[in-house]
């Protein structure tokens, strides 16, 4: 057998390999057969974008691309469709959390005047909210997925438990954490920005 290999020069597949080319050919053919139909049931469901149907079909592909073992997954147009579904949900949380943002800022603050609204405002304004995002994004992940159904989704403990399957205890713990994070990381930056208008 080595002297065949030898002399032709075929090479010793390893066993992954094939596994490997039967994936890529398995995810080609649900490319083919299922991206215009799941393009399609995004748009019907969400509309046009933002985000692009095709650009969220091709991320929920690569997440396909992307796992160990696609054989054990039952239903792969099942799974791409809820992966692309939630691609969207998430654009659209993101989304809603900096519109929500603007909406706190304009409601809470008492200063605010239509009159008083200066560019240094405004810049203060964005500033804050990308430090709010950026806090966001460094608590865990459970935290961020609390705060996200609690505060801008205005889901209860008890429906964010049915949901997730995390108990009210662990809920109530982490949303306090996170929201503590986040005041924290505001009030530093208050202080900070204080400390650079006095020099």
């Amino acid at each position: 057998m080595s002297e065949i290999k030898a002399k032709t020069g075929i090479r010793d597949i390893s066993v992954s390999e094939p596994n490997k080319q039967g994936a890529d050919t398995i995810l080609d053919s649900l490319y083919r057969s299922h991206f215009p139909s799941l393009c399609a049931n995004i748009r019907k469901s969400f509309g046009s974008g933002p985000p692009e149907p095709e650009d969220v079909v091709q991320a929920a592909f690569t997440k396909y691309a992307n796992i160990a073992k696609p054989s054990k997954i039952k239903d792969p147009r099942a799974f791409l469709y809820i992966t692309a579904r939630n691609i969207v949900l998430d654009f659209k949380r993101r989304t809603k959390l900096s519109d929500s943002y603007i909406q706190e800022q304009i409601a809470t603050d008492h200063e605010l005047d239509l009159e008083k609204i200066t560019p240094e405002r405004v810049v203060i304004a964005r500033e804050r909210f990308e430090i709010l995002v950026k806090v966001m994004k460094s608590l865990p992940r459970k935290q961020q997925i609390i705060l996200t159904m609690s505060r801008l989704e205005g889901k209860t403990y008890r429906e964010i438990c049915q949901e997730t399957g995390w108990s009210p205890a662990d809920i109530s713990r982490q949303m306090s954490e996170g929201m503590i994070t986040l005041v924290k990381g505001l009030k530093n930056t208050k202080a900070e920005n204080q400390i650079e208008t006095k020099k």
